[in-house]
């Protein structure tokens, strides 16, 4: 007899590019780390997260290297490389150093566009 295969969970993207995570507004700045922390107990714990989308979100310097910890605690746990996308409005050493630890996230290719052609 076969041994049925082992059904694993999905592997899904987590894409939260340009949800507004920012430091603008009252009290924001809290907010933003705060939000990025819960995103970080997420990425450092969970061998599903595969790929996050941070594009077009302002979480600054302490953000930035909050991200590069929790991609640190990633890989001392051995868990699989994450595909990351940051904004570069932070230090440009932190930025280099998750760009380092997360790889690029692959942009999917369209169809080709233009007129069918008539017989």
């Amino acid at each position: 007899r076969r041994k049925k295969p082992v059904e694993r969970p999905a592997i899904e993207p987590l894409h939260l590019a340009d949800n507004g995570i920012d430091q603008v507004g009252r009290g924001a700045n809290f907010v933003c780390l705060k939000s990025v922390i819960r995103l970080g107990s997420i990425v450092s714990c969970s061998p599903i997260l595969e790929e996050l989308d941070l594009w077009g979100n302002d979480i600054g310097d302490v953000g930035g290297r909050l991200v590069f910890e929790f991609l640190q605690a990633r890989k001392e746990a051995k868990l699989s490389s994450m595909s990351l996308r940051v904004g570069p409005r932070m230090n440009s050493e932190t930025f280099a150093n998750i760009q380092k630890l997360g790889s690029g996230i692959k942009k999917r290719k369209r169809g080709k566009r233009g007129r069918k052609k008539k017989k």
